[in-house]
């Protein structure tokens, strides 16, 4: 027998859905804070991952299909083979885009729910379109930007005949959240933030009607780390607090022991270890999973193994997510760091790669603590600082910021008597840095910097 809503439960997906179809409606203004200590980490993270020996499979596109109808849909008609072709592409970009290629690989089982739920669901199929309009769109070009309004529409409207229904299974079913949350990657690749939040909110109450992200039982690969995945770009992008889990906070690490590279222990590791070892202990917790994360992403990268996506997904948002739980007074070594911490792993993870986001509020905070680095007073080794400074280039700061911090920079290569980037990346790499992942750009930074060192 199916479950019925209470007036209270109508009332409030109702309102998500009316709400979502309102443009003008907009974010409170953001807070210059630091988001409240409220969060814990995902419901797993005191389980181990072990390395993965996969090769990587990256899908091939061919040409566009043949096909000009699919039978038995009522939409059919909106289904052309330049569609299908692009809503096929969509889906393999965004599992490479999410994802390093080189570093991840996943048996593609998601196909059966995220591909073939949209030929039987026309408000997910609008959805997809949606986001995938979105995601090809390109600046200047208001073709695409339009249709993914439209699709967006589409799919509201559909949402909204959804929930005028009694049966609380169907509203807040799998493939309405999976509905919603691509509205939401729509809008986020739109730099529609308050559309993102109201989405965020919407998807928020119906996984709180099942029972929230603890006892939520669903046979979508993936789809809370992208719930989750998405409520973290937006927190970092407004320096607002996460929808989600906001009511406890675990911080037993991640990476249990076992995980950690043998012959190695904190006290011998260079560089961030030996000056991290006085700070508060719950940022030691974080800094010990990103230093293992690290190791063993290099680890796999070198022996041509890979990582599962679930595993790549889970550790990195439990690692955001405790850091956004974490304040400390600014300027001090733990708010230096962690916003250094906070900055690399936003990067790593949070990014489309083909659509830049700008993460300006954590930009601007950690750029003002390194304009003001005093080393006697943060205590800080040539490494940590190196790397706090890496880590800041990684948010693509403009011209007109990063000049002023690269006479720190030089400062640093000049101190150290680093004359190559092999010695700055060894030096990075016993702090917290993936090669394969940073190489490219840390390299950049570094060429860069040494011109202006070598000019008279």
């Amino acid at each position: 027998m199916a479950q019925r809503r209470t007036r209270a439960q109508n009332r409030q997906i109702k309102s998500h859905a009316a709400k979502a179809g309102n443009p003008c409606s907009r974010l409170r203004k953001s807070s210059t804070r630091s988001p409240s200590r409220r969060y814990h980490a995902m419901r797993s993270g005191d389980k181990t991952h072990e390395h993965a020996s996969q090769l990587v499979v990256v899908p091939t596109l061919g040409p566009g299909p043949e096909l000009t109808e699919v039978p038995g849909l009522a939409f059919s008609a909106a289904l052309t083979p330049l569609l299908l072709y692009n809503l096929g592409k969509f889906f393999s970009c965004l599992s490479i885009k999410m994802y390093p290629e080189r570093l991840c690989t996943e048996a593609d089982s998601e196909d059966v729910h995220w591909v073939g739920t949209m030929f039987h669901n026309q408000m997910y199929f609008h959805s997809v379109v949606s986001a995938s309009e979105a995601f090809f769109n390109t600046p200047g070009e208001g073709t695409r930007h339009l249709k993914s309004q439209h699709h967006s529409l589409m799919a509201l409207q559909l949402l909204q005949n959804k929930v005028s229904k009694e049966d609380i299974t169907d509203s807040a079913s799998d493939t309405t959240i999976m509905s919603v949350l691509l509205l939401a990657v729509a809008a986020d690749m739109a730099d529609d933030l308050p559309t993102v939040d109201r989405h965020l909110r919407g998807l928020k109450r119906m996984i709180d009607m099942r029972g929230g992200f603890q006892l939520l039982q669903t046979e979508v690969p993936d789809l809370l780390a992208k719930i989750c995945r998405i409520d973290l770009a937006l927190a970092v992008r407004t320096w607002r607090d996460p929808v989600f889990f906001h009511d406890s906070i675990s911080w037993t690490p991640y990476l249990l022991s076992n995980c950690r590279r043998s012959g190695e222990s904190d006290a011998v590791q260079t560089g961030l270890a030996l000056w991290i070892g006085t700070l508060d202990y719950r940022l030691r917790i974080v800094r010990e999973d990103l230093v293992e994360f690290c190791s063993m992403s290099n680890s796999a990268s070198q022996r041509n193994q890979k990582l599962p996506r679930s595993t790549f997904s889970e550790i990195l948002l439990s690692l955001i997510y405790r850091l956004l739980n974490l304040s400390f007074e600014l300027d001090s070594a733990e708010e230096t760091i962690r916003l250094g911490m906070l900055a690399y792993t936003s990067t790593m993870f949070l990014q489309w790669h083909n659509h830049m986001v700008e993460f300006y509020h954590l930009r601007c905070m950690l750029g003002a603590t390194l304009r003001n680095l005093d080393n006697e007073n943060l205590g800080a080794s040539l490494p940590v600082q190196l790397w706090l400074f890496f880590a800041w280039h990684m948010l693509q700061p403009p011209e007109c910021e990063y000049r002023q911090l690269d006479i720190w920079l030089e400062r640093l290569l000049c101190a150290g008597g680093l004359s190559a980037w092999s010695e700055v990346r060894q030096l990075l790499r016993s702090t917290a840095w993936i090669d394969y992942i940073n190489g490219v750009d840390g390299e950049k930074v570094y060429n860069r910097t040494m011109m202006k060192v070598s000019q008279p």
